[in-house]
């Protein structure tokens, strides 16, 4: 039977120390002082890893938040650009429709066109 990364055999090794080494009166305090550490600790992680992911969270909002305000800016610089072009595209096609015209008839005169 495995236990994390200590099997049976170093448990009661560790166990048996702890029992030479502090003795049987003071070792149910030593217990109950080292629980208490843990399930401090356990809250004590647990607060950070709240806190963190909070913080991570609301750290994200902030960035999705601005680059979602520099994608639409970006796309309303793209849709100005694109009407201003095409407001632009209509002249050269006029320029060359009059071109066209005139290369037909160089009288001035407007040929009848065929439908």
């Amino acid at each position: 039977m495995e236990l994390g990364p200590l099997g049976v055999s170093e448990l009661i090794f560790i166990a048996l120390l702890a029992l030479v080494v502090f003795g049987p009166r003071r070792l149910p305090e030593i217990g109950h002082a080292a629980g208490k550490l843990v399930t401090r600790l356990r809250r004590a992680t647990a607060d950070l890893r709240r806190t963190w992911e909070t913080e991570v969270d609301e750290e994200s909002r902030r960035s999705l938040s601005q680059v979602t305000d520099q994608l639409r800016a970006a796309g309303d610089d793209l849709r100005t650009i694109g009407q201003e072009a095409w407001k632009g595209s209509t002249a050269p096609v006029e320029a060359m429709r009059e071109a066209i015209d005139e290369a037909r008839d160089p009288g001035g005169e407007t040929p009848e066109r065929k439908p």
